[in-house]
């Protein structure tokens, strides 16, 4: 059963979505099928991506109804203000409409950019960074709390690394998961959204299984530290 966050405009937005970096557009289309066919409704994508129009064919063919499902993607922050720009993912994605647009700018550099945006009276709702065991981002991460702004774990995994690590998987074997499940549910019992990514099946569905297990107060601080 998968669960929401509340937007500061009071949207829902799913609690855990899938993402599609450096996917060709043959690996989105599949994995956003099986995506959806396993209970995500959240798909994450961008026109740097290059999949943005597999990602439409794959909610077409999952099925799915447009409304039930919550459709992110990104632009250069040099193109936020360019005619056509959001026109052209709405023409990629074959849909008139964007849940979520993302405004991609330098890593780390999210606070300088925000107060920019606040001077022409937009109020970023979301931050996408890399966060995983190994890189919390701990500044930013309560600067955006303290903002109302949901963070969003491009990297819940660690690109993969986090789930070699002795500890997590130690851990995770105490509850009768994978490390994988483990920072994903970490992710969440920190107030922060995760999108991992995979173009395996099983794995995709793996990555959705994670509601039905509560990490211990003592295993959080282990793991936070």
């Amino acid at each position: 059963m998968m669960m929401n966050f509340t937007l500061s405009n009071q949207v829902q937005i799913p609690a855990v979505g899938i993402g599609t970096f450096m996917m060709t557009p043959d690996q989105a289309e599949q994995a956003v099928v099986d995506a959806l066919a396993c209970g995500y409704r959240m798909i994450d994508t961008a026109q740097a991506y290059m999949n943005e129009r597999a990602v439409g064919r794959g909610i077409k063919r999952s099925g799915v109804a447009r409304e039930d499902i919550f459709i992110s993607t990104k632009i250069w922050a040099s193109q936020y203000l360019t005619e056509g720009t959001v026109e052209k993912s709405l023409e990629l994605l074959g849909t008139d409409y964007i849940d979520l647009m993302f405004i991609h700018q330098p890593a780390g550099d999210f606070m300088a950019g925000y107060r920019k945006l606040e001077t022409v009276a937009i109020r970023p709702m979301v931050n996408q960074i890399e966060f995983h065991p190994g890189q919390m981002q701990e500044e930013t991460v309560s600067y955006c709390k303290d903002h109302n702004i949901i963070v969003e774990a491009w990297s819940p995994l660690g690109t993969g690394r986090m789930l070699s690590n002795e500890m997590l998987k130690s851990i995770a074997a105490k509850y009768g998961k994978s490390a994988a499940q483990l920072c994903i549910r970490w992710c969440l019992q920190n107030g922060i959204l995760p999108l991992p990514k995979s173009v395996t099946p099983s794995r995709i569905i793996e990555n959705a299984d994670v509601f039905d297990f509560e990490i211990t107060n003592e295993d959080m601080e282990a793991i936070n530290g």
